[in-house]
């Protein structure tokens, strides 16, 4: 299974990084994220994503500022799911 890309270089662009794409890597989990405040754009499809405590994560990390957020084609299969983006302003948030 593929994983998040290493801490050392997600945290060497975290202060200026405003788009991010981690595709089709089979990617189970979100942990490990770092805060990423500038992030405006996270694309994650094509993995293999489900539950609340994968988007707590993205809300953690970069929710103050990101505004579209790529979930399509993972595991989400509940609404509730979804939950912990309530306070996220997401403009743009594509499921399918």
């Amino acid at each position: 299974m593929g994983g998040l890309p290493s801490a050392a270089l997600l945290e060497r662009f975290a202060t200026s990084l405003e788009e991010l794409s981690i595709a089709g890597v089979r990617l189970s989990s979100l942990t490990g994220l770092p805060r990423l405040p500038a992030l405006r754009c996270l694309s994650l499809p094509d993995n293999r994503l489900s539950g609340s405590a994968a988007l707590a994560a993205v809300a953690e990390s970069c929710g103050a500022t990101l505004r579209h957020l790529d979930l399509g084609n993972n595991r989400f299969a509940e609404v509730q799911e979804l939950a912990p983006l309530a306070g996220v302003r997401v403009e743009s948030l594509d499921l399918f």
